[in-house]
């Protein structure tokens, strides 16, 4: 139970995160060398962040199964998360993935309270771990304090490996350390892929668009990185390197014409209307990039109804 409300802590983590600096490189050296993609945040900016700090009000201090939890473990992701990176090596039910967080653990009070719900602690190169309770249906997970503040989760044999690299230093070639810093350092919350879309599951898409994009043209990306960068302005750009230029063209053509059909289809007023006319797209040479932003306050708005919605289940229950 503690490790999976860890883990569902860290992703809230990433959504409400925001950056300035590229990734500690304590993290990087913990990425295995054949991982498929790679995302992060720096929470350390998310108080300044205006969308940021509408996310944390959604975080009730009278919610009672969150009150035990920080009673239980000392750890509110809310204040003790400082940055995370989650890797994987592929996205089919194979993959091992890792989590690994930077910020303020108790690792004691953590232990005890694996301890207390039946969670079991071993060691492994000396350092903690931290694993659910036998038949629990968590499969065989850990989470393992690699001090400095720094804690990692996943696959018991993936935070093995993990913790093997990071004593062995850096695993990953040169170009894709490069672009993980350049993704980290240019967004607030960010991914990078080292593979095409097509061989990461299927994508999906219109039915008139459905042999273009499952066929030669997702296929002819070689890799895609991008972000978000919070602010009064909400801004998601990136950037998909393709095998040709005219495949980058096609696929500019093709970004556009979704963009066009998808703004035909709803209020010109309406917040993903505007979203979709600040799409600036550009191809050149092999790569294709694109922005979309919008204020902080339009966000906002689209996410409310869902918000609220959620807010009437509630008081229907009552």
């Amino acid at each position: 139970m503690v490790v999976r409300k860890l883990a569902a802590a860290s992703v809230f983590a990433v959504l409400a995160a925001a950056p300035a600096l590229a990734l500690d490189p304590a993290l990087l050296n913990l990425v295995m060398p054949d991982a498929k993609v790679i995302a992060g945040a720096d929470v350390d900016r998310v108080k300044n962040s205006p969308f940021g700090q509408h996310l944390l009000k959604q975080m009730q201090d009278n919610d009672r199964d969150f009150q035990d939890f920080f009673a239980l473990t000392g750890f509110d992701p809310r204040t003790d998360l400082r940055e995370i990176l989650a890797a994987t090596d592929s996205t089919d039910k194979s993959s091992r993935g890792i989590v690994a967080a930077r910020g303020t653990f108790d690792e004691t009070k953590l232990a005890a309270a694996a301890s207390v719900k039946g969670g079991l602690i071993t060691t492994y190169q000396g350092i903690k771990l931290l694993a659910p309770p036998a038949g629990t249906g968590h499969g065989d997970g850990a989470v393992a304090f690699l001090g400095n503040g720094f804690v990692l989760a996943g696959p018991s044999v993936s935070v093995k490996a993990a913790i093997d690299r990071q004593s062995a230093g850096l695993k990953i070639s040169p170009d894709l350390a490069a672009r993980i810093q350049s993704a980290s350092s240019s967004y607030d919350a960010w991914v990078v892929t080292t593979a095409s879309p097509a061989n990461l599951g299927r994508i999906p898409a219109p039915a008139a668009l459905d042999g273009a994009m499952q066929g030669n043209l997702v296929q002819a990306i070689d890799y895609i990185s991008g972000g978000v960068r919070f602010g009064a302005n909400v801004e998601l750009a990136g950037e998909a390197v393709t095998r040709t230029e005219k495949d980058a063209g096609a696929l500019a053509d093709v970004v556009r014409f979704l963009a066009s059909m998808a703004a035909s289809n709803r209020d010109p007023k309406s917040s993903f209307a505007q979203m979709i006319d600040s799409l600036q797209l550009t191809a050149e040479g092999r790569t294709v990039r694109f922005t979309i932003s919008a204020p902080e306050q339009e966000i906002e708005k689209l996410i409310a109804p869902r918000r609220n919605r959620s807010t009437k289940k509630i008081v229907y229950r009552r």
